[in-house]
């Protein structure tokens, strides 16, 4: 479930919580600090927001299991659009792949494929 909020965020948002901090800082913010939350700014509905902080409960215990979240949270995912509809107005009008790539990764990347494959 933790997995499926951050996820949530991060479609959401376009970016993991603390994606700029080192590993081992994340760990401890999430260990000592309260769960992350979706940004209510960008005007995310009511039933998404409670949907990602019902994810996002920090003891296990308390969190949801996946039938349970799918019960309690029937309003949020009943809004949710076909197949159809995500292929013409989502996946139809991304740019290439390699186009959506940060520049700083893909040189890492290109330098790894000319070592492993254009020797």
């Amino acid at each position: 479930m933790w997995s499926l909020g951050i996820t949530a965020i991060e479609i959401a948002e376009g970016k993991v919580p603390h994606q700029d901090l080192p590993s081992m800082k994340v760990i401890m913010m999430v260990l000592n600090s309260p769960s992350p939350s979706i940004c209510s700014y960008y005007g995310w509905s009511p039933e998404f927001i409670a949907f990602v902080d019902d994810c996002l409960k920090k003891d296990p215990s308390k969190r949801l299991h996946s039938g349970d979240i799918f019960t309690k949270h029937k309003k949020f995912f009943s809004k949710a659009k076909g197949v159809d509809y995500i292929n013409k107005h989502l996946l139809q009008n991304l740019p290439p792949l390699k186009d959506r790539i940060p520049k700083e990764i893909k040189a890492v990347g290109d330098e790894y494929w000319d070592r492993k494959y254009q020797k």
